[in-house]
């Protein structure tokens, strides 16, 4: 949601201003500025992910029991809070770098079950303690997403040039709540899901429907801004084809006029020349 304010306040008047045709350059190159614009704003959004457990102790996710062991040992004596007696600010520093440690094994040491757990429903608890049992809470607060999302960008969107967006937006927002259902519940096939694209298959099952959910408002932005290069509004058109046939018919109507109005002339002339030919 806070993304997608973010888009509607700032991000959305920067992409107007670069395809306004009051710019110095031309449309076909500010609509490009503007896809490169939304590029770097999806990049930074996707990239700003909160480390994980594994990321934490310096891990990768298929890390063994020993593994996580020894990189926790080594850390939390890197980190212990005795070590860093310095200013406020240093032991502040220590004292939360240290129960970060402490928390990400004490989910990782605890077994496959309450891992897989944390993989999947990480956003809900970073502690893992949350499994499929909370399936309602899980649906419904990603059902509840998705319609508040989607209510807000109907309201920003509220406009006929922005109908064919709006369904674009929406299919979108289907897609991705049917993937996090796919991704929390579908066993090793749904953990696995999207693991093909590079970067994002990197993610864990929760940070990727993260991910998915921060791309939807330049999704929302990149749909609008083609459909503005596309739009043709066909009651527009329709008026500009009757207005056109109408100033071709009063052009015609002129030219028949003056048409007329030169042979009458000529009639006239020949009539005059014929009575003064009779007279003489």
């Amino acid at each position: 949601m806070e993304s997608l304010l973010v888009h509607m306040f700032i991000v959305s008047p920067a992409i107007r201003w670069l395809v306004s045709p009051q710019r110095a350059w031309s449309k076909t190159r500010g609509i490009a500025m503007a896809i490169a614009a939304l590029a770097v704003v999806a990049y930074f959004q996707c990239g700003h992910v909160d480390p994980n457990h594994f990321e934490v102790l310096g891990l990768p996710h298929s890390a063994s029991k020993g593994e996580i062991s020894t990189a926790y040992r080594k850390l939390s004596l890197k980190w212990h809070p005795d070590k860093h007696r310095g200013s406020v600010e240093v032991q502040k520093t220590a004292v939360e770098k240290f129960t970060e440690i402490k928390n990400a094994h004490e989910v990782l040491s605890a077994g496959p079950k309450r891992i897989n757990n944390y993989v999947k429903f990480g956003d809900f608890s970073k502690m893992g303690d949350v499994d499929e049992r909370a399936l309602f809470d899980v649906v419904m607060v990603g059902l509840f997403h998705s319609l508040t999302t989607f209510l807000f960008s109907w309201l920003y969107t509220f406009t006929k040039e922005a109908k064919v967006p709006r369904k674009i937006f929406l299919s979108y927002l289907i897609a991705v709540y049917c993937l996090e259902l796919h991704m929390r519940f579908g066993g090793v096939q749904g953990g696995a899901c999207l693991s093909w694209m590079p970067w994002f298959g990197g993610l864990l099952v929760f940070e990727k429907i993260k991910a998915l959910r921060d791309l939807a408002p330049t999704i929302l932005q990149g749909s609008i801004l083609i459909s503005q290069s596309l739009y043709n509004d066909d009651d527009k058109t329709v008026e500009f084809i009757a207005c056109s046939l109408l100033s071709t018919n009063f052009k015609m109507i002129e030219r028949l006029t003056q048409v007329k109005s030169t042979l009458l002339g000529e009639t006239e002339s020949d009539s005059e020349e014929q009575a003064n030919t009779h007279t003489h």
